[in-house]
This record gives C-alpha cells, sequence and structure tokens, in this order.
C-alpha cells in the first residue's frame, strides 16, 4: 500500500485526469473502507463506486443528500423542502434505472450495481436534516480518538456520484493526504452518517431490474399507460348524467381545454344534447361565459330554444343559414347581438353539415373560430359521409391552421399530408383509407362510443331517475320491388341514357352529355374552373339516378328541370352570340326568366363568345333527349306502381302502430302525400301527417312531430287541439337528424339510403335510449338484386368521375377515373347493399371502416380506466423499464414470430415499433400493434432463446432515430400561396409593414381551398393588368384579415436523438399460433 503522496492531486476530468480514474487508483492504493456523501447519486457513477470498491473488497459507505435548489442557498432549510429534493434526485436515479432495464447489454450494469447494494460490503444512507452541497470520496479508518489507524486519502470535490461528475463535466477536486485533513474529512462524514436514515432496501427496490417473466396482461397495459398515461384527469360536472355520459363529457372537456374543440361523436340516441347542455351550463353558470350554439332551423326551434328554456340557461341559439348572414362574418344582415369573440364556447349540432370547406356556412364558422381563443364543441353521429376530407375539414375548424398538432403528443407536421397519407385521396388502386394511420389523431380528438361500446362496458347502469340504460333491438326487414315494373319495362333503356360514360370512348347518340354543368369544358382556351364543373355534372348525374331509383314521379320532375336548364342556356347563346337556336312559345315561356338570370349573373357562362360551337349543338341535343325520356315516364301516371304496393304490405304487416317514413326527395314526398291522400289503404287507414322538405314551416314541422310523438313533446302538448294525434309521419330526410322519435317502432326508407350514414341517421330516431319499445322494425325498399346491381354499377362510374374531377383540380392535366376505382367503389357500395339486404344489424352501430380507429381508442381508454380503478396503473407505473411477455396468436399479419417494443427518449417522447424476427419492421402504427398485442383470448408462451432481441431492438432503434433525426418537412404549399408570398409579399417593391410580415406568415402554412381560390382570383386580376404590387399586397391583408387567419411558427427541428437515448419502457414478443419457435 502506498504511504506517501498520491499521482492524484488535483482532479478537473481534463488536464488533470478525471474522478472516476482517481476513485478506482485510491481504492487501489490506500486501505480502508470507502466513504462517500454525495447530493446526487446516478447509475454510472454507481457502477463507477463498484469498480472502485471491487478492486480491494472495500466496504463502501455511501451517503446520498439533497443538494439546494437554485435560490435555496440562504437561509435555513425547510426539512420538507430537504425531501422534497432528496424525492426529485432519487426520480432522476430511477429514470436512469428505466433507461437500463433493456436490452441485455444495458441490464447487466443495473445487475452489478443491484448486487452490489445488497452485498455486505456496501452500506447506504439518506442524509436529510439539511442541505448537503459538499462531495467528498475518503479512505482510511478512524480510531476512537478519531485519528487515522493508517495512510488514508480525502477527495473533496464538486463533483457528485453521476457520469457527468466523475467523467463528463468540467469539476474541479483536490486530493488530500495529510493525516489531519483526511481525518477531519472522514469525521465530518461520520456525523452525517450518525444523523442519517438506512436507505440501502429503499435504493434496491429502485434499482430493481425489470422482472424477466412479466405478465402479457401487464405489457398490454403499460403500453396503455404510455398512450394514455400522459392525458390531464378529466373533470366531471353533471350529476344528472349517467356514467357513460358523464365519463364522455369529461374527456371531451380535457380535449377541448387541450386542444380547442372536440369532436363529439357518440352514436345516434345516446344523448349528446344533453352533453352538450352541461357543457353551457359550465361555461354560463361556473364561468360567466357567452355561449352560441349553431344548429339547423329545424333543431334550433324543435329542440334547442325549449331545451334551454327548461334547463334555465341563456345562450344564443342560430341556424347555419343564420350564421353565415351575419355582417361581422361577411353576411348583410346583424344575426349576433354580441362581438364574435365574446362567444366562448360554441357548440355545432349535426357538425357534418360542415364537412365541405368549400362553403359559405364553413366560412362564417371558420371565421368566427378565428382570433380569440374560444372552445368548439361539434356534435355529430355521422362525421364521415364521404371523404376522409370531411374530417379534416371538422378538424380544422378549432385547429385552425396546418401544422396546429405539430408538437406533442401528436407530432403530425402537417394535417393535410396525414390525411394524404391516411388515404384521404384514395388514389392508389389497392389501398384505401387507413384507420391505423388515424388512429392517433382521431383518439386524440373525437369521443366515439356506440351501442355495442356501451352495452359492453357500462351494462346495468342507470340513469339517475332509475332507467335503465339500455337501447331498444334493432330488427333490419328488407322489401323487393321490380323497377323495371315500376317504369313499364324502360327502366334499363332510361337508366343507361341518364348514367355515365367510360372515359375516352364516343358517348352514344343517345346519352346525355350533361353540357349544361361543365361549359368549362368547351372553352377555345382551357378553363381553370373545367374540372370543378365535371365533378357538378357528375354530382347532377348520380342525384338524377337516385331520384330514377326514389319513384318515377322525382325522377319525371327533376327531368323537366333540367330540360328546361338546358334550353335556357342554349337561349341564352342565341341572345348573346350568333347561334340560331328555335325554341317554341310555351318552351320559351317556362325558360324566359332562368334565361334572364343568365343574362344578368353569367357565372361561369360569361364570354360566351370563348366557347366552341359543339356547346350548343350538345345543350340542344341533350334537351331533345330530356323531353324524350320525360315523355317515357310521363306515361307511367295511370299505371299501378309496385313500390307502392311494397308500401301497402308493409303497413299491413308490422305489428308497429306508429312509423315514421322517410325519402330523400321533395318530389317523392309530394308523390306519396297525393297517393296516400287518394288511397288511405295504403298506410292500413293510420292517421298520418306530412313534412315535405322545407316549404313545411318551422311551426308545421314541429307540431306534426308533436302530433306523431306528444309523449315527448316540450311543455304542454294536447294532440287533439292540433288535429289528433297521427301513427304515420311521412318526411323527407329534414327529419332524420337530430330528431328524437322514439315513440315511433318502426322507420321505412322509401328509397334507397345509399350509404351507411343515411341508415344510421334515419334509424336513429328509434333505435334510442329511453325509448320505451323492446323491439323497432326497420324496414327498406329496395330493387330487386339484378336491377340493384345495374344501379350501383352506374352510381360506381360517377362517383368515380367525381373523384377524378375533384382530383384535377389545380392539375395540368385530368385525372381519369380508372376501371380499378370503380370497380373498388362499387365493391364497396355492393357490400353495403348486401348488408343491408341480407337485414344486417350491425349497420346500425356505424361504418367502422374509416372511423374504426376512433371506436378502438374507446375500447382502449375503458380498458385503461377500469385499470385505473383497479389500482393495477399505479403499481406498473413503480415497475421498471423493460418488463417484458410473450403471447401466441392466430393473425394473417404475422407468418414468424414479432416484437413490440414502446420507447422513449430522454426528452419523453413515445415511440412504438414491431420488428419482425427476419429484422423488417413490421409496423409502425399504435393501432394494430394494440390489436396485435392485446393478449385477451391469447395463450402465454414463453419466448425461445433463439430470438434475438437486442438486435431486433438495435433495427427498431435505428428506424425510430432515422425518423427522430429527419427535419420537418417543408410546407407543401399550392401555387396561388407560393405567387403571393414570392411574386407579392416577397417582391423588391413590396410594401413594409407589421401586417404585411403576418400576412406572409400566415400565408407560409397551407390554407384551405376558399383561402387558395381567393388568392388564385387576386393573381388572375393582377396578372391582368391594372393593379400595383402594393396594391395587390394589401389586398392580401385585407383577405388574411376578413378570414381572420392567424400565423403560426413551423414546428422546432428536433433534438437529435441516438439508440443510447431511447429507452424500452416494455416489449411483447408475439408469436405465430403454428410457430416451431415457441419453446
Amino acid at each position: 500500500m502506498t504511504t506517501g503522496p498520491g499521482i492524484y492531486e488535483v482532479i478537473d476530468n481534463d488536464e488533470y485526469g478525471r474522478h472516476g480514474d482517481a476513485l478506482r487508483w485510491l481504492a487501489a492504493h490506500y486501505d480502508g473502507p470507502l466513504s462517500v456523501a454525495t447530493a446526487y447519486v446516478g447509475l454510472d457513477g454507481l457502477d463507477a463506486l463498484v469498480n472502485a470498491a471491487d478492486t480491494q473488497q472495500k466496504a463502501v459507505m455511501l451517503l446520498i443528500g439533497a443538494a439546494p435548489a437554485e435560490g435555496a442557498l440562504s437561509g435555513t432549510p425547510d426539512p420538507s423542502a430537504v425531501r422534497d429534493r432528496f424525492r426529485q434526485s432519487v426520480n432522476a436515479l430511477r429514470r436512469e434505472r428505466d433507461f437500463s432495464g433493456f436490452p441485455a447489454s444495458r441490464r447487466v450494469v443495473l445487475e452489478r450495481v443491484s448486487a452490489f447494494i445488497a452485498s455486505e460490503q456496501a452500506e447506504v444512507r439518506r442524509y436529510t436534516q439539511r442541505f448537503l452541497h459538499g462531495k467528498a470520496y475518503a479512505l482510511g479508518t478512524l480510531n476512537d480518538a478519531g485519528g487515522l489507524t493508517g495512510p488514508g486519502a480525502a477527495l473533496v470535490s464538486s463533483a457528485n456520484l453521476t457520469y457527468g461528475g466523475l467523467t463528463g463535466n468540467l469539476e474541479l477536486g483536490m486530493v488530500h493526504y495529510q493525516p489531519n485533513v483526511v481525518a477531519m474529512t472522514l469525521g465530518w462524514h461520520r456525523r452525517l452518517w450518525d444523523q442519517a436514515d438506512d436507505f440501502r432496501n429503499e435504493l434496491l427496490d429502485l434499482l430493481q431490474p425489470p422482472p424477466l417473466d412479466a405478465a402479457p396482461e401487464d405489457v398490454f397495459l403499460r403500453a396503455l399507460i404510455e398512450l394514455y398515461g400522459d392525458e390531464p384527469e378529466p373533470e366531471s360536472y353533471a350529476d344528472e348524467l349517467t356514467a357513460f355520459q358523464r365519463d364522455g363529457a369529461a374527456r371531451a372537456r380535457a380535449i377541448m381545454e387541450r386542444y380547442g374543440g372536440v369532436l363529439y361523436a357518440d352514436g345516434v340516441g345516446m344523448g349528446k344534447t344533453e352533453i352538450a347542455v352541461d357543457f353551457i351550463r359550465e361555461h354560463v353558470e361556473d364561468h360567466g361565459h357567452h355561449v352560441l350554439i349553431v344548429a339547423s332551423a329545424q333543431l334550433r326551434d324543435s329542440m334547442w330554444v325549449p331545451r334551454l328554456e327548461s334547463a334555465n340557461l341563456a345562450a344564443r341559439v342560430v341556424s347555419y343559414q343564420q350564421l353565415s348572414q351575419d355582417t361581422q362574418l361577411g353576411g348583410t344582415e346583424p344575426v349576433l347581438r354580441l362581438p364574435i369573440d365574446a362567444y366562448k364556447l360554441v357548440v355545432v349540432d349535426e357538425a357534418h353539415a360542415y364537412r365541405n370547406s368549400d362553403t359559405s356556412w364553413y366560412a362564417s364558422l371558420s371565421k368566427l373560430m378565428g382570433g380569440r381563443d374560444k372552445q368548439l364543441a361539434m356534435l355529430t353521429a355521422t362525421p364521415v359521409n364521404n371523404t376522409l376530407w370531411d374530417l379534416h375539414s371538422l378538424f380544422l375548424l378549432f385547429g385552425r391552421h396546418d401544422a396546429a398538432f405539430s408538437r406533442d403528443p401528436l407530432n403530425i407536421p402537417s394535417l393535410q399530408e396525414f390525411f394524404r397519407e391516411a388515404g384521404a385521396d384514395d388514389k392508389d388502386a389497392a389501398g384505401g383509407p387507413s384507420p391505423a394511420r388515424l388512429f392517433p389523431l382521431l383518439d386524440a380528438l373525437t369521443v366515439r362510443r356506440d351501442r355495442a361500446f356501451i352495452k359492453e362496458h357500462y351494462g346495468g347502469e342507470r340513469f339517475t331517475d332509475g332507467t335503465e340504460v339500455r337501447f331498444p333491438e334493432p330488427e333490419l326487414r328488407e322489401r323487393r320491388y321490380s323497377l323495371n315494373d315500376a317504369y313499364r319495362g324502360l327502366a334499363r333503356t332510361i337508366g343507361r341514357r341518364i348514367g355515365p360514360q367510360p372515359d375516352e370512348q364516343p358517348r352514344p347518340p343517345d346519352a346525355l352529355s350533361m353540357a349544361q354543368y361543365r361549359p368549362g369544358s368547351y372553352r377555345y382556351e382551357p378553363s381553370p374552373d373545367a374540372a370543378r364543373q365535371e365533378a357538378l355534372a357528375g354530382l347532377m348525374q348520380s342525384l338524377l339516378l337516385k331520384r330514377f331509383e326514389s319513384s318515377w314521379y322525382s325522377a319525371l320532375q327533376t327531368v323537366r328541370r333540367m330540360r328546361r336548364n338546358a334550353l335556357a342556356r342554349a337561349n341564352y347563346l342565341s341572345q348573346t352570340t350568333d347561334a340560331d337556336v328555335e325554341i317554341d312559345d310555351e318552351d320559351l315561356s317556362e325558360i324566359e326568366g332562368l334565361t334572364d338570370e343568365l343574362l344578368e349573373e353569367p357565372g361561369d357562362w360569361s364570354d360566351p363568345d370563348g366557347f366552341r360551337p359543339e356547346l350548343l349543338v350538345d345543350l340542344k341535343k341533350d334537351a331533345k333527349i330530356l323531353g324524350e325520356i320525360a315523355e317515357q315516364i310521363e306515361q307511367l301516371e295511370d299505371w299501378p306502381d309496385p313500390k307502392l304496393e311494397q308500401l301497402r304490405e308493409v303497413m299491413a304487416s308490422t305489428t308497429a302502430q306508429k312509423v315514421a317514413i322517410f325519402t330523400s326527395f321533395r318530389d317523392t314526398a309530394e308523390y306519396l302525400q297525393r297517393a296516400i291522400e287518394s288511397d288511405p289503404g295504403l298506410l292500413g287507414d293510420r292517421k298520418w301527417a306530412a313534412v315535405v322538405g322545407a316549404e313545411a314551416s318551422e311551426a308545421e314541422r314541429q307540431r306534426a312531430i308533436n302530433r306523431f310523438c306528444p309523449d315527448l313533446a316540450e311543455g304542454v302538448f294536447d294532440p287533439d287541439q292540433h288535429g289528433g294525434e297521427i301513427d304515420v309521419l311521412l318526411s323527407t330526410d329534414v327529419l332524420s337528424e337530430g330528431q328524437n322519435l322514439q315513440q315511433a317502432q318502426a322507420v321505412l326508407s322509401y328509397d334507397m339510403p345509399w350509404n351507411p350514414q343515411r341508415v344510421v341517421q334515419r334509424n336513429g330516431r328509434v333505435i334510442r335510449l329511453r325509448s320505451p319499445h323492446d323491439m323497432v322494425f326497420l324496414y327498406t325498399l329496395m330493387p330487386q338484386d339484378d336491377e340493384l346491381d345495374e344501379l350501383l354499377g352506374l352510381e360506381a362510374a360517377l362517383q368515380a368521375k367525381i373523384r377524378a374531377a375533384n382530383a384535377s383540380m389545380g392539375m395540368e392535366t385530368p385525372v381519369l377515373a380508372g376501371e380499378a376505382s370503380v370497380q373498388r367503389i362499387y365493391e364497396g357500395m355492393k357490400e353495403f347493399t348486401d348488408r343491408l339486404a341480407t337485414n344486417d344489424a350491425s349497420l346500425l352501430d356505424e361504418d367502422r371502416g374509416s372511423e374504426g380507429a376512433a371506436f378502438a381508442g374507446e375500447h382502449y381508454r375503458a380498458i385503461y380506466r377500469r385499470a385505473v380503478q383497479e389500482g393495477d396503473v399505479e403499481r406498473l407505473k413503480r415497475m421498471p423499464w423493460g418488463i417484458g411477455a410473450a403471447i401466441a396468436r392466430s393473425d394473417s399479419r404475422l407468418n414468424e414470430p414479432a416484437v413490440f417494443f414502446a420507447c422513449r427518449t430522454r426528452e419523453d417522447r413515445r415511440y412504438w415499433r414491431m420488428v419482425s424476427a427476419s429484422g423488417e419492421i413490421l409496423l409502425r402504427d399504435d393501432l394494430p400493434m394494440l390489436q396485435l398485442i392485446d393478449p385477451d383470448g391469447q395463450q402465454p408462451t414463453p419466448v425461445s432463446a433463439d430470438l434475438d432481441l437486442e438486435g431486433l431492438f438495435a433495427v427498431a432503434a435505428a428506424d425510430i432515430c432515422e425518423l427522430h433525426n429527419e427535419p420537418p418537412p417543408s410546407p407543401n404549399l399550392q401555387r396561388s400561396q407560393r405567387w403571393a408570398l414570392r411574386d407579392i409579399l416577397g417582391a423588391p417593391d413590396a410594401p413594409v409593414g407589421e401586417e404585411y410580415n403576418q400576412a406572409a406568415d400566415v400565408l407560409a402554412m397551407p390554407q384551405t381551398a376558399r383561402v387558395r381560390r381567393a388568392l388564385s382570383a387576386l393573381r388572375r386580376e393582377y396578372l391582368e393588368g391594372g393593379m400595383s404590387v402594393g396594391e395587390c399586397a394589401s389586398r392580401i391583408v385585407k383577405l388574411v384579415a376578413e378570414l381572420r387567419l392567424t400565423a403560426v411558427s413551423p414546428p422546432s427541428p428536433p433534438i437529435p436523438i441516438r439508440p443510447d437515448d431511447l429507452g424500452v419502457v416494455c416489449y411483447q414478443v408475439v408469436l405465430p399460433a403454428t410457430s416451431e419457435s415457441i419453446a
């Protein structure tokens, strides 16, 4: 042993050597236990201590204290403050432990340190009497008199027992070898040691390596904690709501608080109105806020106004149309009584009315949500009616900009690109919308439960009045009729003439060109509006086809209107060009008003000399074809209608007394109304009333509803004073949304619903909580199989054309509707109608296709919530990271073993990966990984020793690091925005000022189609001449202000990470159920 001065005197982790090396050297050359006092302790520091002690099998006396926080160096410390700082220090060590639990190469350190702390060599105490700011590492033994029994050394330093202190940081320490100095240091350590508490067992618990045989259920729950554990605890307010409503309302509040809005999309009949009333009560009574409710005119008067009156809540209720007319939002009427920023909560009922961002309704709501912070609660059972872009539009109403969700926890740099990646454009013939890709966004921003979910997770619950939470059981019943018989053998001929024609093929001479809706396709110069008009033409053909199925009368009225429209445009061309058009006097009298409107506001028909002659030819030809079709249909008026006979049979055979009959079209409703008036036996002589579209006043509609469901009427309503109670309500779909008609036991769809959303909405009028019926009957009249198949083929071709036209907007070359696209659309529609025809009641649980991610999220949240209530979450949070298990599963996605890794970076960003045994990244999306690792009903199994977990984690880590370290993508700006930024706001002679800088910041992020079109119109006006750069820049600033657009800073570049910066929270091995690798 050394008896003279050592080789270390000053240590700085730099020129004079490292503390870790000095500690090992001192331990090797001096006798006695190693006495350590430190304010922080790290796993690497403990490992260095173990290595130093093991050189001579030295005993270690480790004293751990707490360093003062910044600003706590003066005055007498509060003992609780010292303990708090100690806990913070220990938590930092726990974090190091977690990052060392997996893989095995990291775990070795944890196991080595734990074994040493558990041995007789080590003693550990906790000192929390005062803050400990001094650090000392001393070797030697004191005698009873306090002197050294032999040589010793004392390293007094700024370095804590951490990697930074011993190696990485620039520290300063001095080694003393003088016996009196060493003795004084050891005496100082002994005094503190005697005042300290034993901490070895607690430190052992903290350093415990993760178990190698965790239960698969624990791994799965630990993954759910990763997904949901960071969310704020929701608050619940309303005592009068039942459990599932309270839970939904509380989560919606948490979402609104975090993101500014929520899509509340519970299924129909589940009390979304009461949830909204709860939100309103909180804002009005607890916070003194002004609240605005936006709903259809029907629901405004029939439901919202009386419901708020009964709740004694003061809030403004307006219709969609009224909101768009408000002067503050670009309209001409003073609708809102307060400045728009005075409203702190906006509730939108049947929010799918705002799914299209290209409408004046959307523009007004978007402006309303601009400016100062306010919360938006959107209620709808059918958020997706057409495409995933419906959801994109809804989320932008409160997200406000493309980078709205670019930060934790969603980390979506561009909402637009996210939806494209999720399949919103649906251009890939083999692809389609991806619930897996959508899962994080839908799970974060929506509350979406259905009847099946409520039955599974809230069975046996009751409302506060004792009523059981239950739904009536639905029974679907289809009734077939012959479309060809309804049209007296003309169905196929008429369908062919009004249906779509294949692209790039000559149009048959007797087929419609739809020229009146697509004039831009006939211009000499390419029209930027051609694609939009092609989409409109497709929509009109689709509408005609659906009216054709609905009733011959509806088809006839539409054909007549289309003919008058075509003649009016031909007449307009004859009056504005040299064209010669012959129109008989009777037709002229019918189209005079339409022609005058075109002359006053030509719109797409301006510059008539720019049209090629073929436009007039096709207009006249279409008018002729439509006239012929009308003459054919007119012959049907005196013939029996087989569809009416099916209605008679249903009404005669059903056991339901009250029946709601829905049709999509006013013309069909009028036809049915006249048919019933002339033959009351159609309804089995039941008393009835009709609500025909918007022509019925609000008061008339409400009176009909109250007569139909008097038990549900608000206030006092005596049906005998209003014509008596009725048992049949005939209506267009104006009453198919939002209305509670649960007193009825049956719904009959007179025409094809055509999509699942319509099925859900219509039948949701009677499948409701608190229904008095145990069973409800849902009838649909459908054409025979072969006829329906032909209709579906025509509609699929039309929808493909519409999608292709929409995709062509802004493109130099039109996008054509391919056969694969048509086939895919047809197959989707065919599946739907087959389910409808086979009475598949699962249709009524909403479409779980593209929106299935939201349902899955609610399911997993329910599991997580139950684990919280049972204490499993706190138990698992205390467990170290790195726990793992294995299950065997039969799944088509697995043809070899795979490993799920739930990882976190040191900055707490979550990443999940699933890697196949062959080293390929199998999955990156959360939802399919959750589905695969869910142990419910699966077989736990040991893992084969041949599975290279560490190698597979290296694959996952490399993939995560590559993705994480990528710089944020540059915003994908459309031409109109690039022009505004580069050629106007960025021009050398552009005006200077804060307002111009703010406008440039706004337009630096992708904007909605409405903004881009406004810029495109301004660009065309600028290029035509007569406007300076300064004037154009001022117009851009004005546009930004009018639309209440706000600037947003782009996402910050990521802090680069390496695989060592990733910790594995848990892993689950998933083996194919037949795999030979099961040990």
